[in-house]
């Protein structure tokens, strides 16, 4: 019998698609949020999750990131429940590979390592992803929390040596406190 495991925070949603599954010879169990998914997934063997995006606790983007990264978890397959498109083009983004998807209006910074970049580029275009740009960045895989008094001093360094012809990129592993002003 084919086992589903049902993650939405609404338990009436939970409770229906249940009664019409178990009707149609499915075995479904249901959980409202998503660290209770992950838990229930290492406990148990699942043939397929019914998985909402928009939950409490961790959502369903984070769930699958963890579903991803545990071993023999990779290919489980995973079905979305959404009404939000957006929250789906993150996770079209995170199963082409990324790292990362970040959402920042009408602009999405997708993070991969340099090695994936190109595969996760192609991956994306082929799914109907349209690209107006792509580049290569480097981010600091390290760190270093930095004070504000030191988060300044770093910024003026940093200002500097970008205003110089001779440098074309200029990168800090400073990690800027929030309350930091800006100068």
């Amino acid at each position: 019998m084919i086992k589903i495991l049902i993650v939405d925070d609404e338990k009436p949603i939970c409770d229906l698609i249940d009664l019409n599954l178990s009707a149609a010879g499915y075995f479904c169990k249901s959980v409202q949020d998503g660290m209770k998914a992950i838990e229930l997934i290492e406990k148990e063997t699942f043939d397929l999750i019914l998985l909402d995006i928009m939950l409490p606790g961790m959502d369903g983007v984070t769930a699958i990131r963890k579903i991803r990264q545990t071993d023999g978890l990779q290919e489980l397959p995973i079905m979305l429940l959404t009404a939000k498109e957006k929250e789906l083009d993150k996770v079209v983004g995170l199963d082409c590979g990324a790292d990362d998807v970040a959402d920042d209006g009408d602009v999405w910074t997708i993070t991969t390592s340099m090695e994936d970049f190109t595969s996760v580029r192609d991956a994306l275009e082929s799914k109907g992803v349209a690209m107006e740009s792509s580049s290569l960045a480097m981010v600091p895989k390290n760190l270093q929390a930095v004070d504000v008094e030191t988060g300044q001093k770093v910024m003026r360094l940093m200002d500097a040596l970008d205003e110089s012809d001779d440098v074309q990129n200029v990168y800090t592993n400073a990690d800027f406190p929030d309350d930091m002003p800006e100068e």
